[in-house]
């Protein structure tokens, strides 16, 4: 199964993290983006899993099941063209020790293989 693990840092305007908003119709569905991320990477993780961190040092704060990716436009970024996950939330996607890239400027790593 693939994997991708995500610099996420805290929301600025109150609890949780940035890029990370609830469905209002799917239960434990959440939507994460706006990610500088490869369309064709980003699909290869339908069915993979996506974990969110405050930074590589901390375990991940949020982790799922991939359902959807769409590809977004968002003007304010240098790189309009953005990825948008669609994330079955899962308690075992909590506590996860970063994985992937791992120099200082890395804020995602690279999608990986893992047995879960």
């Amino acid at each position: 199964m693939k994997a991708l693990h995500v610099i996420n840092k805290q929301s600025d305007t109150g609890p949780g993290l940035r890029n990370l908003r609830k469905s209002e119709s799917e239960g434990e569905v959440y939507f994460s983006g706006f990610w500088d991320i490869p369309l064709s990477e980003a699909t290869t993780l339908i069915g993979g899993m996506l974990f969110l961190h405050e930074s590589k040092a901390k375990a991940s704060r949020f982790g799922g099941r991939v359902l959807a990716v769409e590809q977004v436009e968002k003007d304010e970024f240098a790189h309009a063209s953005r990825i948008e996950f669609k994330v079955k939330a899962l308690r075992e996607g909590r506590g996860v020790k970063w994985r992937g890239a791992d120099h200082a400027m890395a804020s995602y790593g690279t999608i990986i293989e893992v047995d879960y």
